[in-house]
Order: C-alpha cells, then sequence, then structure tokens
C-alpha cells in the first residue's frame, strides 16, 4: 500500500501542478495593473521601465509562457512604463543576483522550500510579489489573487510593512488581509 501511494505522489509530482486557466488569465490580466496603485512606482521605477519576472518550475515552462503572452499581448505599457515581461525557472531565480534588478515577480507553483528560498531572496528589496496560490502567501509573498464568489485580492499584511509599500487607500478597499 505505502508502495502504492509513493508512486501515486512521485506521480502527481513529474506531472506538475494543475491549474486553473481562467485564474491563469485573471491573474496575468489584474497583477501588472495592480503595480498602478502604488504610490511608489515613479520612484522605484525611475528608468521607465517595470522588469516583470514570471517564475516557473521547469515542468510548468509551457505554462509561464502562456502567460507572457498573455501579459505581452495585453499590455506593451502599463500607466507610462513599457512592460519587459520574462521567464525564469526557479533554479536560475536562486542563483542569479539579477532578481535584485527585478520589479515584479509572479510566482507559479513549487516544492514549498523552493518557495520560501525565493521568498527570502527578494525580502527586503522592495520587489512586488504575486503568487498563483493564495496559500502561498504566508511564506513571504505579497499579494495573491482568487476567484471564490468574486475575484478577491489578498495581501500579506507582514510583507507589506516590512517592505513599506504604499498603495492608494482604495486598493486597500478592495483587498483581504492575511497575517
Amino acid at each position: 500500500m505505502r508502495a502504492l501511494l509513493i508512486l501515486f505522489i512521485s506521480f502527481l509530482y513529474l506531472f506538475g501542478y494543475e491549474y486553473n486557466r481562467f485564474l491563469l488569465n485573471t491573474q496575468a490580466d489584474i497583477y501588472p495593473k495592480i503595480l498602478l496603485f502604488d504610490m511608489n512606482l515613479p520612484k522605484k521605477v525611475a528608468d521607465k521601465k517595470i522588469n516583470f519576472y514570471i517564475i516557473y518550475e521547469d515542468i510548468d515552462k509551457l505554462v509561464a509562457q502562456e502567460i507572457q503572452k498573455r501579459i505581452k499581448t495585453k499590455y506593451k505599457k502599463i500607466g507610462g512604463y513599457l512592460l519587459d515581461v520574462k521567464m525564469v525557472n526557479f533554479l536560475k531565480a536562486l542563483s542569479d543576483n539579477k532578481i535584485d534588478l527585478v520589479d515584479a515577480i509572479y510566482v507559479l507553483k513549487s516544492e514549498r522550500g523552493l518557495m520560501r528560498r525565493l521568498a527570502k531572496k527578494i525580502k527586503g528589496k522592495y520587489i512586488y510579489s504575486f503568487v498563483y496560490d493564495v496559500t502561498d502567501l504566508p511564506l513571504g509573498y505579497l499579494i495573491g489573487l482568487d476567484i471564490e464568489k468574486e475575484v478577491t485580492i489578498y495581501i500579506n499584511k507582514k510583507v507589506l510593512l516590512e517592505e513599506h509599500f504604499k498603495f492608494v487607500e482604495e486598493f486597500f478597499l478592495m483587498a483581504r488581509f492575511v497575517e
């Protein structure tokens, strides 16, 4: 019985996480717009270009490509800023110091240890961090979006306060806080 359970879990891991396409598309449409709610965006993006990375596991490369294509098709610019959307796998993101130069990341599903390491790497760097799964917010990410009866935006209160993000008040009225 144990061998069967281990085989089943291994099978699930090999074939990746099952993504909700509607949720992915909604997040891809909304996450770039959320950046415009930050009052510090003009100071953060002095070069008038937002570097937006999609962080993914190798098995989810096609999902990341779909998101990248959707964002690039919908947004050449956002609020007067050029939007440069790139894909970076987890291991490269964790080993590469160029992530420090990124303005925003959208993190797909991964093993919790990798998720924690990435959150730790971006901590204190004023990087907007968005996650696919809102249950990953407590690992150290800023914003998640879920579809319940309506689209719901979740903000990690701890990350918000530690990083000193300054969003407009209307954004907070639309969101729920996660401790």
